[in-house]
């Protein structure tokens, strides 16, 4: 019954959804809730094994607890809590310096950058201390050679155990989820055809639909394809003027409905046969019904060159007439046979110009015919296909490695991310994360007026500032006091002092640096480098108690109940309790939160 729920696509195919009543929504929401509350005595013991008091640690794992943002990811879909809790564990057994410690944190770490590749650099930090404390077996004379050899294991498992657990992570997700799903245009036909009901076939026929993009040797090249729109990009060259009035040709980087292309028979359009090298073909748009054609009249941008359109005149057919050339003789393989078009009237090439055209906003890139001899390739470009669906064909899938979906994973993760120009509707800029400026809304009823926001909590988050502003001017007056021989700690909590200050610093600020240079990022994204910043507060309560005493205790006391407070005042937003008018208005901490009007 699970497995049935998970692949039913009405269920996921739009946020907000219904769950069915048999759904066992308890049962998939039972996993992210306890990791969120096993992030809780995960913080307390990751403060102890750095070396500080109970006392701090009691004070980190409060503020983890009272954390309004922390509470609402741990209580929807979302791997945010495992993050959290694994990256945690992973720190705790790497401060054990043992060997068996580090085995086990780069275990974790390697399940935390199999769900969130972002989070890489903890994987950096953890093998830095890896190295640098194997450094002293190494400079020590004392260390047998057996004990040398067991730390270079380690160093080098410091590479392996993550890349090996990254790998095992993608090999179980895709054994686990063999269906085609909604989104499966954005992979390549390749990839498709490997998946369950997704009809692919290996030789391209006549009466297929397919996709066609350009292609070219380099592993980085990327695929232009063929697509027939509205409106026209009409250009004027001296006395040939392009066509005005017929769908515009042209060619972009992403596949949608416009770029699907029928492959038609001149003569028996229900032939079943496979298409060959030398074969004449018609190009029919499926959305249009318009076939492709070219005229003796200049391109929109490169005039030595035939403008290509599309048309329906049933009694000029001929004007339709491509010619299929193959770089090898035999049947046209799909994804794999590199294809020109021929224009039989005309004489030229298919070919992409890779001009942008002057008025696309999608970055559009010209598409023209060219003259060019058979001998002469390079002239001429090169098309491939993605075929859809052959609905009188054989279809046959094709097989698909483990190794290529992983390329193809990521290849396509950083081709999305490159195109993505324009800013998300919910995405926010870094610079108010640290002082809880902003907030996403997550779920809204508008029967009882209650909705639910990632916002953290205030106190907390401000504090977290301070104590980063704190630790730093500690540690650049005690550098300073020790340069002239005052010390008012002893070297061994100086040195402890310094090293974890500068390592949860370090984390803190190369996880903002991660998200800055995504092109839209999103405040719950912020929600790791909030857990650090509340052990750095643990931190700072430990030198006060160090430097004060009792008085200590009362800072801390007054402190937490702050934080409760702004937690009980968030709580209706945080667990979907009903809302007024007025109510809602004293949820604003910040004016730059926006909640649903009620």
């Amino acid at each position: 019954m699970f497995e049935e729920h998970m692949t039913n696509s009405v269920i996921w195919s739009h946020i907000g959804n219904e769950f069915p009543k048999d759904f066992p929504i308890s049962f998939v929401r039972m996993f992210p809730a306890i990791l969120g509350v096993a992030t809780i005595p995960a913080t307390y013991y990751f403060v102890v094994s750095c070396g500080f008091s109970h006392f701090a640690a009691t004070v980190s794992s409060l503020l983890v607890t009272f954390d309004n943002g922390l509470i609402v990811q741990c209580r929807i879909l979302t791997s945010d809590s495992f993050q959290q809790c694994m990256l945690l564990i992973a720190l705790c057994f790497a401060n054990r310096n043992s060997l068996f410690g580090f085995a086990l944190s780069f275990l974790c770490i390697g399940a935390v950058i199999s769900t969130n590749t972002s989070l890489y650099y903890v994987w950096f930090m953890i093998s830095y201390l890896a190295l640098k404390r194997s450094t002293f077996y190494f400079a020590d004379t004392n260390t047998s050679l057996e004990k040398c050899l067991i730390r270079g294991v380690l160093c080098i498992s410091t590479s392996v155990i993550p890349i090996l657990v990254y790998i095992f992570t993608i090999a179980t997700h895709v054994s686990l989820l063999p269906s085609s799903g909604p989104h499966d245009n954005i992979l390549s036909s390749s990839f498709q055809s490997s998946l369950l009901g997704n009809i692919h076939e290996t030789n391209v026929t006549f009466g297929s639909f397919t996709y066609l993009h350009t292609t070219d040797e380099t592993s980085l090249y990327v695929p232009c394809y063929l697509r027939s729109v509205f409106p026209l990009h009409s250009t004027s060259h001296n006395n040939n003027v392009s066509n005005f009035g017929e769908p515009n040709i042209m060619c972009n980087t992403f596949k949608d409905e416009q770029s699907i292309w029928q492959i038609i028979h001149p003569v028996n359009w229900n032939i079943e046969t496979t298409v060959k090298d030398k074969d004449i073909v018609y190009l029919q748009h499926e959305k249009s019904k318009h076939y492709l054609t070219t005229h003796n009249v200049a391109a929109p941008v490169s005039i030595n060159k035939q403008q290509v359109t599309s048309c329906v005149n049933n009694t000029q057919l001929f004007e339709y007439e491509w010619q299929v050339i193959l770089d090898e003789n035999g049947p046209w393989i799909n994804e794999i046979s590199k294809v020109r078009f021929l224009h039989v009237k005309t004489q030229t090439f298919l070919t992409s110009t890779e001009k942008y055209l002057p008025n696309g906003v999608n970055k559009e890139s010209e598409v023209a015919c060219e003259e060019a001899s058979l001998q002469n390739t390079a002239c001429s470009t090169k098309w491939n296909s993605e075929v859809l669906h052959n609905f009188r064909g054989e279809t046959r899938s094709k097989t698909f490695g483990l190794w290529q979906k992983i390329m193809e994973f990521h290849r396509k993760s950083l081709q999305v991310n490159s195109d993505s120009t324009v800013a998300h509707t919910f995405s926010s800029e870094l610079v108010g994360w640290p002082l809880a400026q902003s907030n996403i809304a997550y779920w809204y009823n508008a029967n009882i007026n209650a909705q639910i926001h990632f916002v953290g909590n205030v106190v907390g988050w401000v504090g977290g500032v301070v104590s980063i502003l704190f630790v730093l001017i500690f540690c650049f007056l005690n550098c300073v006091l020790r340069r002239r021989r005052i010390c008012y700690t002893t070297e061994d909590y100086w040195e402890k002092i310094l090293f974890q200050s500068l390592f949860l610093l370090s984390a803190w600020v190369m996880h903002l640096l991660v998200l800055y240079v995504e092109e839209a990022s999103f405040i719950y994204e912020y929600a790791p480098a909030v857990v650090f910043t509340y052990v750095l507060q643990g931190v700072a309560f430990d030198v006060l108690h160090l430097h004060c005493g009792w008085f200590a205790y009362i800072i801390a006391c007054l402190y937490t109940t702050a934080v409760i407070k702004c937690y009980w005042s968030l709580r209706s937003i945080t667990f979907g309790f009903p809302l007024t008018s007025e109510s809602l208005n004293n949820l604003f901490w910040w004016s730059s939160w926006e909640f649903l009007a009620v």
